[in-house]
């Protein structure tokens, strides 16, 4: 492989809409011949001749401490110096909040192994030990969970097969596939225009039944009348019941449009506790609901115990936990039917497949968190099509969207209730040129 082209660095800052707001999710992609490697909205080129530049570009940002101070600054600045031979404002150095910052972090690790790291080897055991002086934040998850899909996608598309095949083969072909965030829309496929009265969650239901799908995913609670959400003041510790009502109004009129036989998730986005999703789960098995997701923030397996043991719903979470040790609680708990990782911050493929092969040991279903666009979209349809243990796939609302299909060289979109997986190279995705035409890109020769 000649990386001889490889002798730049390219920060994209991608252009946000209205529509487009998952700033933190990646966006990866790239094709053999010049291995950028697309994270967070930024991508780069691999190869020893840019390190210095890559370090330069992102010193600014590059440390996540907590200390303050002019002597902390001066001593960073010196180190820096002896160590990337790069000068250097004391001024210059401020405490890191951004994904770039961890991008850094983790690249000084990956570049002093050797560029056949980038693609055979996790990429996460050297981040940890660059890491271990300070707490892993989910800024540092998502740039570990982007580069390592990205060697997968990059693997498979230098050997011409797809990610489902290097993680062991599919065990199907296509996947059942739901309508996801009824609340927010389902009216065109053009936006995302909220939806508050029965009658509304009841026609977008109709509508997403009458285009094949087999079941459907709402949060019925989140917003008021207004169109507000609601706070965490009116759905914890105790839902007066004129919430309770509005509420239940809602679900029974999407049982109502979609008649008995397709299934209803319903979305609480953690917005419950353990006391108020009791409540709610009281009055919602009446309407055979068929999952009841992030009931309470997963932090707490007790709180999830206790709600598993006053509700015959069962429960769902997994897009707030992180790595193999965050899922192994809820795995072991008994108290969790289906976990939803995210490949863009549970750690990738390689962490997404570990979790799902623990879950499989306790008959746990599998359904991937999708919600930011192409790149997650396909990234997850060959992640479901490779375990045995798949539960349904998120057809979120925003994939439907022409401005974020158009985000991505590809458009998978549900068929009569079902995705077809496609054998292409890699994750079966790249960034559109208008994706690339539309954003900022800073080269650093």
């Amino acid at each position: 492989m000649n990386r001889e082209k490889t002798t730049r660095v390219r920060l994209v800052d991608r252009k946000h809409t209205n529509s487009i707001k998952w700033d933190l999710m990646p966006m990866i992609g790239g094709t053999p011949e010049d291995l950028p490697l697309w994270i967070a909205d930024m991508d780069f080129a691999v190869c020893p001749e840019v390190t210095k530049a890559l370090r330069a570009a992102c010193a600014q940002q590059a440390f996540g401490y907590t200390f303050q101070g002019d002597v902390f600054k001066e001593a960073v600045s010196g180190w820096f110096k002896r160590r990337h031979d790069v000068m250097l404002e004391p001024s210059w150095i401020v405490p890191c909040q951004s994904v770039l910052g961890a991008m850094q972090i983790l690249m000084d690790a990956l570049l002093e192994e050797g560029d056949g790291v980038m693609l055979f080897t996790p990429v996460y055991p050297p981040f940890y030990e660059i890491t271990a002086h300070r707490k892993l934040q989910r800024n540092d998850l998502t740039i570990i969970s982007a580069i390592d899909t990205a060697i997968w996608d990059l693997k498979g598309k230098l050997l011409g097969v797809s990610v489902a095949t290097l993680l062991g083969g599919k065990h199907r072909t296509k996947l059942r596939s739901y309508a996801s965030q009824i609340q927010m829309g389902w009216k065109d496929n053009q936006s995302v225009a909220p939806n508050e009265s029965p009658e509304e969650f009841k026609e977008a239901c109709q509508r997403v039944v009458s285009m094949g799908y087999t079941a459907v995913k709402a949060n019925v609670i989140g917003l008021n009348e207004q169109k507000q959400r609601r706070t965490y003041q009116e759905t914890m510790s105790y839902i007066e019941k004129s919430v309770l009502k509005r509420a239940e109004q809602r679900l029974a009129a999407m049982r109502d449009g979609v008649g008995p036989d397709v299934g209803i998730i319903m979305e609480n986005h953690c917005i419950t506790d353990g006391n108020t999703a009791i409540q709610f789960a009281r009055i919602a098995e009446e309407y055979d609901v068929m999952l009841m997701e992030e009931p309470a923030v997963p932090t707490n397996i007790e709180v999830f115990n206790k709600i598993a043991s006053y509700t015959s719903i069962p429960l769902a979470t997994g897009e707030h936990t992180y790595l193999r040790s965050g899922f192994r609680p809820l795995i072991e708990s008994g108290s969790v039917s289906v976990l939803q990782p995210d490949l863009g911050n549970c750690g990738g493929f390689t962490e997404a497949k570990k979790i799902a092969d623990h879950a499989a040991q306790y008959d746990i279903g599998i359904q991937a968190h999708v919600c930011s666009g192409p790149i997650s979209h396909a990234a997850s349809l060959q992640f479901e099509a490779a375990i045995p243990n798949f539960y349904y796939h998120e057809g979120h609302l925003t994939n439907t969207l022409p401005q974020i299909i158009e985000m991505g060289t590809e458009d998978y979109p549900t068929v009569n209730g079902y995705i077809e997986v496609p054998d292409k190279p890699g994750i079966g995705m790249d960034l559109s040129e208008k994706a690339l035409k539309e954003a900022n890109i800073i080269t650093i020769q």
